[in-house]
């Protein structure tokens, strides 16, 4: 408790900042209390898993940020990795906690973005959130995979040819969710492309395309953090991939800004 005070304080200094420049957030917890993590960041849920500690988490982040307008949301917790019915078992209880603090900002619910799925919340202010990294042997070829550095978008990856129809085939369930409740609001908390990726700019080009088309918000990762998903970093990709700073904008970095322009 005294380390999560400790960066609330710190971090409610930045958002502070932030909303100086008109700049609004999304209050995530990266990391559940009791959670095992993979190495990109999941959290693994039991199905006994005790809600208990992180319900106080996030009474105490609530009370931070209750009121704040540059908290856009809450979201619940990055990437959950448990069955289904865990899940909604633990959102509902962190609803119910936070609810006795704060009544009006919205909740940030993760959803799997390419299986079917009807996690609606009807009496409830929630923005419904997938991550989107399909395919992970393109977005994540040389992290999460044999190491090497071998496929290109648009192209066949794996054995299925990938474009923007296909990102739209793959986010169907997303769709579908929308048509069947057509006032929840879509944020697609992440999504990228590794720089080393032969295509990466046209991918998150395709990416921003097929989320605006259905209205969906939608937040790339990430600005710094890490220099493969940096858009002021581009590649050299000779079987092993040489990050280096651009003074260019990387292809990526043009999609973005595109995108954030609402140029097509």
């Amino acid at each position: 408790r005294q380390a999560l005070a400790r960066q609330l304080t710190a971090k409610r200094e930045i958002v502070d900042r932030l909303w100086s420049k008109g700049i609004r957030v999304v209050v995530d917890l990266h990391q559940g209390p009791g959670c095992a993590q993979n190495k990109i960041l999941q959290n693994r849920l039991p199905p006994d898993y005790d809600a208990a500690d992180l319900c106080r988490a996030w009474e105490m982040i609530a009370r931070s940020f209750r009121g704040h307008p540059a908290v856009w949301g809450y979201d619940i917790l990055n990437e959950p990795i448990c069955a289904e019915g865990t899940w909604l078992r633990i959102c509902r209880e962190v609803m119910a906690a936070v609810r006795k603090i704060d009544a009006e900002t919205a909740f940030v619910v993760s959803i799997p973005d390419t299986r079917p799925f009807d996690w609606y919340f009807p009496d409830e202010k929630v923005i419904y959130s997938p991550h989107y990294y399909s395919p992970h042997a393109l977005t994540h070829q040389g992290v999460i995979n044999d190491g090497q550095v071998h496929w290109r978008y648009p192209g066949v990856i794996d054995g299925e040819r990938w474009n923007r129809e296909t990102i739209r085939q793959h986010l169907k369930p997303v769709i579908d969710f929308q048509l069947k409740h057509p006032d929840a609001r879509i944020y697609v908390g992440e999504f990228s492309c590794i720089a080393w990726a032969a295509g990466d700019g046209e991918y998150v080009r395709d990416c921003i395309s097929v989320f605006e088309e259905y209205g969906w918000d939608w937040t790339y990762h990430a600005y710094r953090e890490w220099k493969g998903w940096d858009v002021d970093y581009d590649a050299v990709c000779d079987n092993v991939p040489k990050l280096h700073k651009t003074d260019r904008p990387s292809l990526r970095k043009r999609a973005l800004l595109d995108g954030l322009s609402g140029t097509p």
